[in-house]
């Protein structure tokens, strides 16, 4: 494939990921651009800069307090190759989460370098995942953002 319809047709069989991600640890903002910037590059559909479909601003939240302070949070929505899975991704997040120096804590008490959601995705038609309510006010902040 070349050219343009290659792409449109890559696309077509592509689907868009709504990705929260979050930092409540360490350097916030520099933890949040840069692995934004690794999703970007790993599980874009075009292989170009048009994956990144929308933006949120960077934007704060109190709703899980640590020491430290508020949790700073990124919203994106992207194109993602038919290649990847949610349960995929799901995988190279931990990853890329570790990569970052997360540990992980099953009572959630801890402050993170780095946690990164994949709250829904369009295929179609929005599809939420069942343990994320787009409702709660850090998620509605970052996907109101949304275009």
């Amino acid at each position: 494939m070349h050219g343009g319809v290659g792409r449109d047709r890559l696309r077509f069989m592509s689907w868009t990921a709504l990705i929260c991600l979050g930092a409540s640890d360490g350097p916030r903002v520099e933890n949040l651009l840069l692995s934004a910037a690794q999703l970007l590059s790993e599980f874009d559909a075009a292989a170009d800069a048009s994956a990144l479909c929308a933006c949120s601003e960077l934007y704060g939240d109190r709703h899980r307090v640590h020491r430290g302070g508020a949790t700073v949070n990124l919203m994106l929505a992207m194109q993602v190759a038919p290649r990847w899975s949610v349960e995929s991704m799901e995988r190279r997040f931990k990853q890329i989460e570790a990569a970052f120096g997360r540990e992980r804590d099953p009572q959630r008490v801890l402050p993170v370098p780095l946690d990164i959601d994949l709250v829904g995705r369009i295929d179609g038609e929005v599809q939420w995942q069942d343990r994320y309510d787009p409702a709660r006010p850090y998620l509605f902040h970052g996907l109101y953002q949304l275009t």
